[in-house]
C-alpha cells in the first residue's frame, strides 16, 4: 500500500474500498479476540484485483495472552494510538488497531501522514493532543461523510472512537448507500 500512496495511483473509490476491506479483516480478527497492533499501509497488500490483505501479525497479541509486553512500545511510532505513548499505559484494547486504521486512512485520502514529528517526543506529543488539519482541507474531493468516518477513527480518546471495526464497515456501507441516492 505503501507505493499505491506515494504514487496517488488509486481514485476515491478504490481507497473507500481498501479501508473498508480491512476494517472487514480487522472485524473478524478482533472477533477472535486477536488485536494486530501494527496496522500501518506496509503492512497491507493490494492486489491486482484490488483485495486489500492484512499481513505481518508479529506483534499482534490475543486477548487471553500473558506473553504481552506492558513495559516497551510496541508498533510503527507514526501509526500508534495516543493511549499507548501513555506513561502509565492501560492495557490498550482492538480500539488501538481502529486508530491505526485511521492514520492509515488519511494518508491514503490526503496523501499526508495526520501526524509528524522529527523526534519521537514530538511524534507522540502531536499523536497525543494536536488536531490533525481537516482532511478535506487537503483533498476537497473528499465526501464530508469520510471525514466524519475518519475523524470516528482518529479520536484522542478510545471511548470517543468507533468502538468496533464494524461500525467503520456499516458508516462506509452507509455513506455508499446515501451516494447512491442523491
Amino acid at each position: 500500500l505503501n507505493l499505491l500512496i506515494e504514487r496517488n495511483s488509486l481514485g476515491l473509490e478504490d481507497k473507500i474500498s481498501v479501508i473498508n476491506q480491512i476494517a472487514s479483516a480487522l472485524a473478524v480478527v478482533h472477533r477472535h479476540g486477536i488485536m494486530h497492533r501494527d496496522v500501518k499501509p506496509g503492512n497491507v497488500i493490494v492486489t491486482r484485483e484490488m483485495h486489500a490483505k492484512l499481513m505481518d501479525f508479529g506483534v499482534a497479541r490475543t486477548d487471553d495472552s500473558a506473553l504481552t509486553m506492558t513495559a516497551e512500545m510496541i508498533g510503527s511510532p507514526a501509526y500508534m494510538a495516543p493511549e499507548c505513548f501513555e506513561k502509565k499505559r492501560r492495557e490498550t484494547d482492538a480500539r488501538a488497531d481502529l486508530f491505526s486504521l485511521g492514520v492509515m486512512g488519511y494518508e491514503l485520502f490526503t496523501g499526508r501522514r495526520p501526524f509528524d514529528g522529527r523526534m519521537f517526543a514530538d511524534l507522540a506529543q502531536q499523536i497525543r493532543t494536536a488536531r490533525p488539519i481537516a482532511p478535506r482541507d487537503l483533498a476537497p474531493e473528499l465526501p464530508e461523510e469520510l471525514e466524519a468516518i475518519l475523524a470516528g477513527m482518529l479520536a484522542k480518546q478510545p471511548r470517543h472512537r468507533f468502538q468496533r471495526a464494524e461500525e467503520i464497515v456499516d458508516a462506509i456501507k452507509l455513506m455508499k448507500a446515501n451516494r447512491l441516492v442523491r
